[in-house]
């Protein structure tokens, strides 16, 4: 079902002779939220929550503006047309989604270790289809790893239901049809995939490094990034699969890079 929503192709032929404004609710304005989360102008899936509020608006804003549009943020006749166009523009490069984090609004925490997902940052996508866009595979990825928090961790271990860093992430992608070089060393030095400097500029679904041992790399541990300065790694000073904070205490000052898989 979400392939579907997600794609495009879904039922609109009533919805095109709506008009959607702010203060508006239900089925309408979720399906429209989640057209704008595939396009990339939203990027958490609690944005999808079927109310046009402020960040629905400035959503639509993003969008009418790349496409000619006059920025009104009221999802109109014609920016709902342009919407669902198969030609319908994508997030620009140089801009941030509506619902994007700023370094100044970065939640912060005082525990190393969460055994929850932050609010807002839990992924929906529970299963798995080869037709899947790239960001329904890497939902998928987040929804598996937050499924194994609290499982333990042992060295060498990749899953079901124990993990070292590397074997978590390997296991996650393979879900997806990806095969992951095994060991994080290995991982973070695989130039096939691209390479991310500065954590401002992950995305969802972007494999983290850490340089957490003093040797002569940088790639030592890794984990899955899933926003707002959080990743999900399984973890030998936790002994357990946990929630990481990047950007602030040891994993802010520990950050190497991170890697790109699907984009």
């Amino acid at each position: 079902m979400l392939r579907i929503v997600y794609s495009g192709y879904a039922p609109v032929s009533a919805l095109l002779y709506k008009t959607l404004s702010s203060g508006d609710k239900g089925d309408s304005v979720s399906r429209v939220q989640a057209r704008l989360y595939a396009l990339g102008y939203l990027t958490k899936t609690a944005s999808l929550d079927g109310e046009y509020g402020t960040t629905t608006v400035a959503a639509v804003k993003l969008f009418q503006n790349a496409s000619g549009i006059t920025a009104t943020g009221t999802a109109d006749q014609a920016t709902l047309k342009a919407l669902y166009s198969t030609e319908a523009k994508k997030l620009p490069s140089d801009s941030k989604a509506a619902d994007a984090t700023t370094t100044t609004t970065t939640v912060k925490t005082s525990s190393s270790y969460l055994d929850y997902v932050p609010n807002g940052l839990a992924s929906v996508v529970s299963s798995y289809d080869s037709g899947m866009s790239n960001a329904e595979k890497l939902e998928h990825t987040i929804y598996l790893a937050q499924s194994k928090l609290g499982r333990p961790y042992v060295y060498g271990a990749t899953g079901p239901d124990k993990f070292d860093c590397s074997g978590l992430t390997t296991w996650i992608f393979k879900a997806v049809g990806v095969s992951l070089k095994r060991s994080a060393y290995a991982q973070g030095y695989d130039d096939s995939y691209t390479k991310i400097e500065g954590w401002q500029n992950l995305k969802r679904g972007d494999i983290v490094f850490f340089d957490t041992i003093s040797d002569s790399d940088r790639s030592d541990h890794a984990g899955v990034y899933i926003g707002d300065g959080y990743f999900i790694h399984a973890s030998s000073g936790a002994h357990r699969v946990v929630v990481s904070n990047l950007t602030t205490g040891y994993y802010g000052r520990v950050f190497s890079w991170g890697r790109r898989i699907l984009k």
